[in-house]
């Protein structure tokens, strides 16, 4: 069991139960403390959003390793992609993008979905994608922990998903206590999978199933 005090059960529910097609948890942060503002972790087997808005952010979906079936994804710059388990699509919504992303049929959607404040100067940029499968994210293994490197670089291995943001994102399991390699000066966001908890952290130790996301705390967002 983690015992990180720091982290809270979610913040509010998203959807409208089990049978609706879309449920889950949601935590909202405060602005400022680092690159994470909110994170939905759902479970989706139905159309749940039309197409929608997003700017001055990255809406980062990251498909766990039980989803079923495939995700469909579209938007107004033109990129399609159909992405399933362990997978990461990346849109970063920059100065304003529309999209969409909807489970095909008999799939069985098991995620999160994390909005990235952006630094000021990517906030104008043009909207962008990008796209990692999940046979092509590093993976750190231990007897008792196996880590997935999706952004970034820790433990010597390096994320091909190459974004124009510092950020470190890891996901996986340990059966043990273990130490998040989190870059001096950056901050700490974890979901504890495994406890339902989530939140920024100064202790960076994790055990179970978790999620962690760091940021330098030196950008202005």
């Amino acid at each position: 069991m983690n015992q990180n005090l720091q982290l809270r059960k979610p913040d509010a529910p998203i959807g409208h139960g089990k049978d609706s097609g879309f449920f889950g948890n949601q935590w909202q942060e405060r602005p400022g403390q680092g690159a994470v503002l909110m994170c939905d972790s759902y479970v989706m087997n139905a159309p749940t959003f039309p197409l929608h808005p997003h700017r001055y952010i990255s809406a980062v979906a990251i498909l766990f390793e039980d989803t079923v079936g495939q995700m469909y994804s579209a938007d107004s710059v033109g990129t399609n992609h159909r992405f399933g388990a362990g997978d990461v699509h990346w849109t970063l919504a920059g100065n304003g993008v529309e999209h969409t992303q909807i489970p095909e049929d008999d799939a069985n959607i098991h995620a999160v979905q994390i909005f990235i404040e952006l630094p000021q100067v990517l906030r104008e940029a043009p909207a962008m994608t990008f796209h990692l499968q999940a046979k092509d994210v590093p993976i750190y293994k231990t007897a008792v922990c196996r880590i997935r490197v999706l952004v970034g670089t820790a433990f010597g291995l390096t994320s091909p998903l190459k974004i124009p943001q510092d950020i470190l994102i890891l996901e996986g399991w340990t059966e043990s206590d273990f130490e998040i390699p989190v870059p001096q000066g950056w901050k700490l966001w974890l979901y504890d999978r495994s406890d339902e908890r989530a939140g920024y952290s100064s202790q960076p130790i994790v055990r179970g199933q978790f999620l962690a996301v760091a940021s330098p705390t030196s950008v202005m967002f």
